[in-house]
């Protein structure tokens, strides 16, 4: 067995041990509820986003145990909701993630808000609005967001949004 295998077979077991604790824990509060849950989902969600795209069987499973607690503002289930909205298959990509990125970047996800200035740059969700893509680049640099500005996918970026790209990443004038 490969070492990938070997992840994919530890990350299932995990998974597999989730979901029984989850079925034994009938008598536990709401709140626990959720947390076991949002758990459940963010291993379903580890698994189904190792691929390139996300199938509609597995992207359904794990965002049906994460929405409640993204629905209740956790930063961390939103963002893996609305990363598997971003790549399912069947998906229109940045627009059906959005509303789910809001709510991370609300609560300071650094990722979540990138992913939101990408949606707001490229008009993919909201109405494109440079200015507020060139803020939130800016802030989720600031909180460490995980970008490589070297190696972004915005092959057909017009050169005004190239600009804005540059200016939020520090290089060049806006």
């Amino acid at each position: 067995m490969n070492n990938e295998n070997g992840d994919i077979q530890s990350e299932f077991e995990r998974f597999v041990t989730l979901v029984a604790e989850a079925a034994i824990a009938v008598d536990v509060s709401e709140e626990e509820q959720v947390r076991l849950k949002k758990e459940i989902g963010m291993e379903l969600s580890a698994l189904a986003l190792r691929f390139d795209r996300v199938g509609p069987v597995l992207a359904y499973g794990a965002s049906r145990y994460l929405l409640p607690a993204a629905d209740q503002g956790d930063p961390e289930a939103a963002y893996e909701v609305a990363e598997l909205c971003v790549h399912a298959e069947n998906s229109n990509g940045l627009e059906d993630g959005f509303d789910y990125y809001k709510i991370a970047a609300s609560k300071g996800h650094a990722q979540a808000i990138y992913q939101l200035a990408r949606c707001y740059l490229t008009g993919q969700g909201p109405s494109m609005d440079l200015d507020r893509a060139a803020e939130l680049f800016a802030e989720a640099k600031r909180l460490g967001a995980d970008v490589d500005p070297d190696h972004l996918e915005f092959e057909d970026l017009t050169p005004e949004q190239k600009r804005v790209m540059r200016w939020s990443f520090g290089g060049g004038k806006r």
